[in-house]
C-alpha cells in the first residue's frame, strides 16, 4: 500500500534538508574525528566523539571551529625570533593619517630602500613605553638621523586609532613612525609574541629593537629593560660602538657600555618574566 502523496511530500523535503545540512558541515568538519566543544555542569571540556548532554553550535559545527581564543591561534603561529640577516616579513602594519583614513603598510616596504630602526614596544600609554622609552627617541630623532637613521619606526599590538592618539601626546610626529599591529601579525612573524593575559592584556609585543637596511635586518636585540633598546642603545649600535646580538654577561661590551646596573636590571626582569615588560 503506497503513502499518501503528502506524506510523501513531506518525507522527500525532509530528506532533501537533512542532504544538504550533512554535505555543507562534512565538507568543513568530521564529526567521526574532530574534537567538539561539551558543555555539562557549568564546565567546558573538549572529546573526541560524543558525549551526555551534548551541545555546539550549529556556526562552530560548520566551520569546524572550536571557539578557540584568538591569541591562542596567535600565539600557536609564533615564529622563530627574528636574526641578523633576515628579511623583514611581508606583513601588513596600519597607520592612523591627518584625514582620518587608516592606511596599510607592508612592513617591508616601508623599510624598502632605508636604513632605519623598528623598534617593539608592550603598548600604546603603559608607563615606561610613554614615560621613558618613546620619549627618548623622540628627543633623540635628530642625532639618530645624523648617525644615518633615515626612518624609526615603533610598533604595538594596539589599533591604529590608540597608536594615533599616542603619537599626538608624545608630539612624535615626523620624529617618529608609530605603526599599529593590531592582530599581532607581524610581532608574531618576527617571534616576538608575548602572552601579558596575566595584567589582562593578551598577546602583545616584546620589548625589541632591529636596524634594519633596506628590508634586511643588520641588528637586533630584545630584552625586557629599557636601556638595552632604547635610543642611546641605538645610537651606539649605528656608530659602531656596540655589539650584535647578545645579551648582558660580566665583563662584556654591554655593561662597558651602559654601566653595571643594566646587567643587574637585566637579570631582575628575567626572574619578573612578562611583568618586568611592563614596569622595566
Amino acid at each position: 500500500m503506497m503513502p499518501c502523496s503528502s506524506t510523501m511530500t513531506k518525507a522527500v523535503l525532509f530528506l532533501s534538508a537533512m542532504s544538504f545540512l550533512t554535505a555543507d558541515c562534512y565538507t568543513n568538519f568530521h564529526l567521526a574525528s574532530a574534537p567538539v566543544r561539551v558543555r555539562h555542569s557549568g564546565r567546558t571540556s573538549s572529546s573526541a566523539g560524543p558525549a551526555p548532554r551534548l551541545t555546539m553550535d550549529a556556526a562552530d559545527v560548520c566551520r569546524g571551529e572550536q571557539s578557540t581564543p584568538g591569541w591562542v591561534r596567535l600565539a600557536q603561529k609564533n615564529s622563530a625570533r627574528v636574526r641578523v640577516g633576515d628579511r623583514l616579513p611581508d606583513s601588513i602594519v596600519r597607520r592612523l593619517d591627518d584625514d582620518g583614513i587608516v592606511k596599510e603598510f607592508s612592513i617591508r616596504d616601508v623599510f624598502a630602500g632605508k636604513k632605519g630602526v623598528l623598534v617593539g614596544v608592550p603598548g600604546a600609554f603603559t608607563p615606561t613605553c610613554s614615560a621613558v622609552h618613546l620619549p627618548e627617541f623622540v628627543d633623540k630623532s635628530g642625532v639618530l638621523a645624523a648617525k644615518g637613521a633615515e626612518l624609526v619606526a615603533f610598533i604595538s599590538v594596539n589599533d591604529a586609532y590608540v597608536m594615533k592618539a599616542w603619537e599626538d601626546s608624545q608630539q612624535a610626529k615626523d620624529k617618529v613612525l608609530m605603526l599599529a599591529d593590531g592582530n599581532g601579525d607581524l610581532s608574531a612573524a618576527l617571534g616576538m609574541m608575548v602572552d601579558l593575559s596575566a595584567q589582562g592584556m593578551g598577546p602583545r609585543c616584546k620589548r625589541f629593537l632591529c636596524v634594519v637596511e633596506d628590508g634586511v635586518v643588520t641588528h637586533t636585540r630584545m630584552s625586557d629593560t629599557v636601556e638595552l633598546v632604547s635610543a642611546s642603545a641605538v645610537e651606539k649600535v649605528l656608530s659602531g660602538t656596540d655589539g650584535g646580538e647578545r645579551g648582558p654577561r660580566k665583563g662584556g661590551l654591554f655593561e662597558k657600555l651602559l654601566g653595571r646596573e643594566v646587567e643587574t636590571r637585566a637579570a631582575e626582569a628575567e626572574t619578573l618574566g612578562s611583568e618586568g615588560l611592563l614596569r622595566a
